[in-house]
């Protein structure tokens, strides 16, 4: 293994495999049950009681410890859908979640300023209020085309507080759309 121009032997542990804990302070990590107490801006530290082992890197901005592990869902696929649907979406309970990317891609019979659909991500409460955290409309796209949108999001979802993502598909006009909705995300942990 080559890192900077030299030579290095492979390390026993398999999970410092892959950091050179020797270059640069922020590679460094500690492997423990508990966060360090006083993380400097990409910190890590590989969580023994996490998942069965899991790292971790300190995000100073936001004040978080985000997962280096970016996790990648399929909210819903729909096909021929023709009227305003809606879809749910309800993450795993025991951490929260930093969304980071909302990305989609469908096929749509018809458009224009007339005949076509808008698609959102809401994220509800327990009483179901709704709080629109992504939206795209589909008015320019070619039709009987795939089209795919990635679009960068940064929320936190707490499934204590928002256990459910709704995924809005509204029709405006007449028009069929087929295609998938997914989120990228890290997992938060304290």
């Amino acid at each position: 293994m080559s890192v900077r121009g030299r030579a290095r032997g492979i390390p026993k542990d398999p999970v410092k495999l892959w950091l050179d804990m020797s270059e640069d302070p922020a590679w460094v990590y500690t492997e423990a049950n508990a966060f360090p107490l006083s993380p400097v801006n990409g910190q890590r530290c590989f969580r023994t009681d996490i998942r069965g082992g899991m790292l971790f890197r300190y995000n100073a901005s936001l004040g978080y410890w985000l997962s280096d592990q970016l996790f990648t869902d399929t909210l819903t696929s729909f096909a021929s859908i023709t009227a305003t649907t809606g879809y749910y979406w309800a993450p795993s309970s025991d951490y929260d979640l930093w969304l980071t990317r909302a990305i989609c891609a469908v096929f749509q019979t018809t458009t224009g300023a007339v005949n076509f659909f808008v698609a959102t991500i809401g994220k509800r409460t327990p009483a179901n209020a709704n709080t629109n955290i992504w939206t795209q409309s589909f008015t320019a796209i070619t039709v009987n085309t795939w089209t795919a949108y990635d679009s960068v999001l940064a929320y936190l979802l707490q499934p204590s507080s928002h256990p459910i993502l709704a995924i809005d598909l509204t029709e405006t006009g007449a028009s069929t759309i087929h295609g998938a909705i997914g989120i990228s995300y890290r997992l938060r942990a304290v």
